[in-house]
């Protein structure tokens, strides 16, 4: 019976897809949100997944020229919630008209 439950797990280790850690490029004020858009890169579900281009986009927009106190704030009780608000800011283009 031992022999049948290694051999199970072995060859189901060798079925699944690597694992590769993505760097993560924020800026230090925002490290707390890297392993949240990690997991959204390399999850399989379709829901929520970011594609690696859409959380370099993000990286780079949060490393450009921006103020958001309040959200700074808010990533440390609500980081997901943080995290969905920048990506529609950035994609909204909404970073320059009022301060967050």
């Amino acid at each position: 019976m031992k022999i049948i439950m290694v051999a199970c797990t072995f060859s189901g280790l060798l079925l699944s897809p690597p694992t590769v850690a993505r760097e993560c490029r924020l800026p230090q004020h925002w490290q707390k949100l890297c392993g949240i858009l990690s997991t959204r890169v390399t999850q399989t579900q379709p829901k929520m997944k970011l594609e690696e281009s859409e959380a370099a986009g993000l990286e780079s927009f949060l490393n450009s020229p921006h103020s958001f106190p309040n959200l700074e704030g808010l990533q440390a009780v609500l980081p997901k919630t943080t995290l969905e608000l920048l990506m529609a800011i950035q994609s909204r283009g909404l970073s320059g008209r009022f301060p967050i």
